[in-house]
């Protein structure tokens, strides 16, 4: 069985050209959204799981990276999860959304260090890939690491 891992990683944040300029003046308000943007992308990392990796891709060796736009309103409440940019493989791009969607369902309360005060996007890189169990255990020893994000 092949291991699967996701990668979560910033790609662009957003927000209303009226409070960008007064929050970029702030290292406080700098702080905060990297705050944010930290709890987003390990939320979605976390609350990932190999089930959120379609078995068919999986069988035929596919991958790719999906960007996941997820956006928070001004009152603190996730509003929605969408598809920024495909990853060319449809599967994989449904897949990413519909986990975003569970983890962030819309009008729930966004985490708190996501309570800002505005509303804003933050776009997140789901990377989909296979990993050979075998290097893995020659790498940690193990069949796997929990603490490096990856399910089996």
């Amino acid at each position: 069985m092949l291991l699967c891992r996701y990668v979560c990683a910033l790609l662009a944040c957003s927000m209303s050209l009226a409070n960008a300029s007064i929050w970029a003046q702030s290292s406080v308000g700098d702080q905060r959204m990297r705050a944010c943007v930290t709890v987003l992308s390990r939320g979605l990392e976390g609350g990932m799981s190999a089930d959120d990796y379609p078995d068919q891709a999986r069988r035929d060796g596919r991958t790719g990276a999906t960007q996941v736009q997820l956006s928070v309103s001004h009152t603190g409440k996730m509003e929605y999860a969408s598809l920024a940019q495909g990853s060319g493989d449809a599967d994989l791009d449904q897949a990413a959304v519909s986990a975003a969607q569970r983890i962030f369902p819309a009008n729930s309360p966004a985490p708190s260090q996501c309570r800002l005060g505005f509303g804003f996007t933050v776009v997140l890189a789901v990377v989909y890939k296979l990993i050979d169990p075998d290097d893995e255990v020659a790498k940690h020893g193990s069949h796997g690491d929990p603490s490096s994000g990856m399910r089996q």
